[in-house]
């Protein structure tokens, strides 16, 4: 549900209260719809760290697809000091520790969208899925950027 913030975070939860929902923000234009989830920080933000994730009936068993648009660009530091992957909890329970958490590679876009994605097979009839986005220092500009959620189901090969 809402898989692009166009209704703000309704359907989405975050584990810290970092980030929004928000129109064109710091020189970045959303990119599905009018809306993206994130943030800009000027000088200051360090450790700054969420991940907006939501739950979704799925067929236990089955293997997924969980898709989304990311974004990063910074002034000053290094690329790698902000970053966004896409996560997964197979089990549903929103837990995202290493035990159960799946996840794409961290990526740092250099102030472009990219696709990221990562596939998992369902381990209950509900799962979560959502991104993580990490500032690391207190830069002179600093973009964390996220859109465009999907989930799809992958079919299996026919024998």
């Amino acid at each position: 549900a809402n898989p692009s913030f166009e209704n703000g975070l309704a359907g989405w939860t975050r584990t810290k209260e970092m980030g929004a929902a928000v129109g064109c923000d710091g020189g970045v234009i959303p990119a599905w719809g009018k809306a993206m989830f994130g943030w800009t920080n000027y000088g200051k933000g360090e450790g700054s760290a969420t991940i907006v994730y939501q739950t979704v009936k799925v067929t236990k068993g089955k293997r997924y697809s969980f898709s989304g648009s990311v974004y990063t660009d910074h002034e000053g530091g290094r690329s790698s000091d902000q970053k966004v992957r896409l996560v997964v909890d197979p089990t549903g329970r929103a837990r995202f520790d290493d035990r159960t958490k799946q996840s794409s590679q961290w990526y740092a876009t250099e102030g472009k969208w990219c696709r990221g994605s990562v596939e998992f097979t369902a381990k209950a009839p509900t799962i979560t899925v959502g991104f993580e986005l990490e500032q690391r220092w207190s830069l002179d500009m600093c973009s964390l950027y996220a859109d465009g959620a999907r989930l799809d189901e992958i079919a299996e090969e026919a024998r």
